[in-house]
């Protein structure tokens, strides 16, 4: 178990390379999501993201150099979609998804972006957070995930302007 960290004390790394990127990411992965929602990706859709044009990651590592949290990007003419955000469990609570989103905007609008989106299940947690961080909802797609059990769940689509 990771011990507690401030997020001063994290390192932010940018568009590492699929060998550098995919082994912190997985680990991360693997404890933030709930396999109840079958939402993690495996090493393969991720690597294969990662070979895409235009694909962004960024990584969040502890002082200790452990995984703490990640961002998987596209950005696409003058759009760019967060596809995956994970913190690990140990270090929810100390401002790095925050930290990371506001990196991504910075990111995003160098790139000649003018709008982010990202898509969440609509009974996830994390839409407080991206309200928080001033995304607007801007769209319904119904019953589009499907979780282990064969139960569907909308997915809601938001959108922040750069």
């Amino acid at each position: 178990m990771a011990s507690k960290h401030k997020p001063a004390l994290f390192d932010f790394y940018d568009d590492l390379v699929a060998d550098d990127f995919l082994n912190p990411a997985m680990a991360v992965m693997q404890e933030a999501f709930d396999p109840q929602f079958g939402e993690a990706w495996n090493y393969m859709q991720t690597l294969s993201m990662l070979a895409m044009p235009l694909s962004h990651n960024q990584i969040a590592l502890s002082q200790d150099g452990e995984p703490a949290a990640f961002t998987l990007s596209r950005a696409v003419a003058d759009e760019e979609e967060l596809l995956l955000i994970a913190v690990h469990p140990d270090f929810r609570g100390y401002g790095i998804g925050q930290i990371l989103i506001s990196r991504l905007l910075r990111q995003s609008r160098s790139r000649g972006c003018t709008k982010l989106f990202l898509e969440v299940r609509h009974n996830n947690n994390a839409r407080e957070f991206y309200e928080k961080m001033q995304f607007k909802q801007i769209g319904k797609r119904p019953s589009y995930y499907k979780g282990k059990d064969g139960e569907t769940f909308d997915a809601i689509t938001y959108s922040y302007k750069l």
